[in-house]
């Protein structure tokens, strides 16, 4: 593959959001076509361009899929060829609809596995709020463990779109962070106001409050805001 098409890839993988070092590229000849292989880390997951014999500038194509056997599709188009940007449109596709689908089930958290997602299963710690003391490390884990419960629970009943999940990401996050540098005392009235933010923007598309409100005091009893 010529530079100026590798440099292409290089800035399309930097304009999806990705570091160039997330993937890796290497070349090799098949009976036909000299391939140039883009690999995302230490997955099965590869991208082929294949460039024509007898051409610089024309390609076909083939990935693997994000599916449970990371299925390798047959070269595309099946008859004729693409020019290379249409071809970094297929690759686009390929990192938005198949890569990004592998990374978001990997940081998934699992909270069977982690908590058993039973909240009478959970092994509290009995946090003391009115302290003006930092939390301790076991004391983080509840906390963090009942925000995961109270994000995942939100985007999966509510269907929320993706400005409304960042929103609730963000502000979780900001809890979080919160919970690294101030007091108990602080914190506890920092997360009251926040999951009041939370609750009243997701409620204005959603009717049903009142399963809202059982959501947040379910949050609140494995972070032990209130008995």
């Amino acid at each position: 593959m010529q530079k100026k098409y590798s440099n292409k890839i290089v800035e399309k993988i930097v304009e999806l959001g990705f570091s160039v070092s997330d993937f890796a590229k290497s070349e090799y000849k098949d009976n036909v076509y000299n391939i140039t292989r883009i690999q995302y880390n230490d997955t099965p997951l590869n991208f082929e361009f294949a460039e024509l014999p007898n051409s610089f500038d024309y390609f076909r194509y083939r990935h693997n899929l994000f599916d449970k056997k990371y299925t390798l599709t047959a070269l595309s188009p099946s008859s004729g060829n693409l020019n290379f940007v249409r071809t970094l449109e297929r690759f686009n596709y390929w990192i938005v609809h198949h890569v990004n689908r592998y990374i978001e089930e990997e940081k998934t958290p699992d909270l069977w596995e982690e908590s058993n997602f039973e909240y009478e299963e959970f092994e509290f710690v009995d946090i003391n709020f009115d302290e003006n003391i930092a939390f301790t490390t076991k004391e983080k884990l509840q906390l963090n463990k009942g925000l995961d419960i109270l994000f995942l629970e939100l985007k999966e009943k509510y269907n929320l779109l993706d400005e409304k999940s960042k929103f609730v990401e963000n502000e979780i996050k900001y809890l979080r962070e919160a919970a690294e540098r101030t007091n108990k005392i602080d914190w506890k009235n920092i997360t009251i106001t926040v999951l009041i933010k939370i609750i009243y923007d997701v409620a204005k598309e959603n009717l049903d409050v009142n399963s809202l409100f059982l959501l947040l005091k379910s949050t609140v009893k494995i972070i032990q805001l209130a008995s």
